[in-house]
């Protein structure tokens, strides 16, 4: 798998789309094939849909993460394939499925370091997608689950610029007091 991988790439990189493809479907086929629940392969599964999800081959690398979530409910790193399968359908401009992807992982996996990035990813996307009062609901859901979090002034800033757009001014002087307390 490494090996088609590295193949795949380095078609990739002279330019040679065409055998990047045909060997990444190659690669898709024979992981296809590959159903196990071998560590190593479960592993190298992962490691492609990273490969390909660095090299913006989304829907290919979805297809890899949405396979994993659903084959391995129990595995440790169902919550990592989650997110980046998020991040797959946000890079493809699926929004409300990646918003949908990430809420899955917050109420499957609360524990997990992927959740607060994926709280972040959800309240940021609603923010881009100018849903204010839904991205203020979801920054002050971070700010009271995390209140050690590093990226906490970013929320409280996000609050107040959320309230400001939604035309809430006097939220909006409230977040931004709060935001310099």
């Amino acid at each position: 798998l490494y090996a088609r991988d590295g193949l795949a790439w380095v078609h990739s990189i002279q330019g040679d789309d065409a055998e990047a493809q045909r060997q990444r479907e190659i690669l898709t086929n024979e992981i296809a094939v590959m159903r196990s629940t071998d560590t190593a392969f479960i592993g190298s599964q992962l490691i492609v849909a990273d490969s390909m999800y660095n090299q913006k081959q989304y829907d290919g690398a979805l297809k890899l993460y949405d396979a994993f979530v659903k084959a391995n409910s129990g595995h440790p790193r169902r919550p990592e394939a989650l997110y980046r399968a998020g991040m797959c359908l946000y890079q493809e401009r699926f929004y409300s499925q990646a918003i949908d992807t990430w809420r899955q992982l917050v109420a499957q996996h609360a524990q997990t370091p992927e959740t607060i990035k994926a709280e972040y990813q959800i309240a940021d996307t609603l923010f881009r997608q100018q849903k204010y009062e839904e991205a203020a609901a979801a920054y002050r859901r971070i700010i009271a689950k995390y209140p050690s979090s590093d990226r906490l002034a970013l929320a409280y800033l996000r609050v107040a610029s959320s309230d400001f757009n939604a035309k809430d001014d006097a939220g909006a002087l409230n977040g931004a007091l709060a935001l310099l307390s």
